[in-house]
């Protein structure tokens, strides 16, 4: 097979136009390897400007290097990660950050930082690079989870790692399913509790926790408008990327709203 159709197939991959699975099968259809992933030598890709660089990490205007191995953009399949804070009596106890991108091929490249009172140029540095990284790659992202959902008519958005959970399923018609619980994303959005990303604080203020990556949700209101009511369905999406089911999530919540 020609470069210049496996090219194509890229192209058409970075602008959102086929799903990975797609993008797959045609390989497949015009006679190479399904399990052979498309060539990710350096000399083969216009890299672009450089924009950012994190340790074995560079950022460049069309993909990714990973120490010595460059991967276009239209072969970042998933970025995920953030930060997590806690903190008691105001004396932080937890501090984390972390990145996971995920390549076409199926490799893996990652960074964690955890340390508490050292770390927090390394904490930042991450971050940064994280979230560019997430914005660079977000719109094919999104694009595959949408013709997904559009072509399966359901995902599973959360998946308990240990059992003892439901799993949380996210319908195309915008209901979410949890076992015997169902939610329909507009009417908690409009009338009841629908909210991505938390924040909690003890009654006495000394006490407080973040999770940027919750979604809480309920058809029905909290009390005095402002409390999650205990019944509120309140998971983090996994295996999927946060940012892109954050914006699906919110996306059919609005009430113009439809997926075909």
């Amino acid at each position: 097979m020609s470069d210049q159709l496996v090219n194509v197939l890229k192209a058409r991959l970075a602008a959102g136009e086929i799903s990975i699975a797609e993008y797959r099968s045609l390989l497949a259809e015009i006679g190479e390897d399904r399990s052979s992933p498309p060539s990710t030598e350096a000399p083969q890709y216009e890299t672009g400007t450089l924009l950012g660089e994190f340790e074995q990490f560079r950022l460049f205007e069309y993909g990714v290097q990973v120490g010595q191995q460059f991967h276009p953009m239209s072969q970042v399949v998933s970025v995920k990660g953030g930060q997590s804070y806690k903190s008691f009596n105001f004396v932080p106890s937890q501090n984390r950050s972390s990145f996971s991108i995920t390549f076409l091929s199926g490799e893996q490249a990652s960074a964690v930082e955890d340390r508490l009172v050292f770390g927090g140029k390394r904490h930042n540095a991450l971050i940064h690079f994280y979230d560019a990284v997430r914005q660079l790659t977000f719109k094919p992202r999104l694009t595959n989870l949408v013709s997904r959902l559009s072509d399966i008519g359901h995902l599973d958005i959360y998946k308990p790692p240990f059992g003892g959970e439901d799993t949380v399923v996210l319908r195309k018609d915008g209901v979410i399913v949890a076992g015997t619980r169902t939610v329909n994303l507009k009417t908690a959005k409009a009338t009841g509790t629908f909210g991505l990303g938390t924040q909690w604080h003890a009654l006495n203020a000394v006490s407080q926790k973040t999770n940027p990556a919750e979604v809480v949700m309920s058809e029905e209101r909290g009390l005095l408008g402002t409390l999650i009511p205990r019944a509120a369905l309140r998971f983090t999406p996994y295996p999927d990327d946060v940012d892109v089911v954050h914006a699906l999530l919110g996306w059919l919540a609005e009430p113009s709203n439809h997926l075909k």
